[in-house]
């Protein structure tokens, strides 16, 4: 597609939401703010869509790997929590 990021994201929450019973797989709500970022094209211009939600909802899963967590996958969520 040729468009990139551009700009800071930051984490503005970080909420658990469910852990195996042996704790190695972890998942959790993360609302990721991106107002400062911007959709660029190949020629410089800014592509970001006018009704993009500034702050979006990601349900992240961790996996517990050489005594670090891990991402292991990421999707949106339902935007309910942030």
């Amino acid at each position: 597609l040729g468009v990139h990021l551009v700009g800071p994201s930051e984490v503005a929450s970080f909420a658990g939401q469910a852990a195996s019973s042996d704790r190695t797989k972890v998942t959790a709500v993360v609302c990721l703010d991106s107002t400062d970022a911007r959709l660029v094209d190949q020629s410089g211009n800014d592509v970001t869509p006018a009704e993009r939600d500034p702050v979006l909802e990601l349900v992240v899963s961790f996996k517990w790997v050489s005594g670090a967590f891990l991402i292991i996958d990421s999707d949106v969520g339902d935007g309910e929590s942030c």
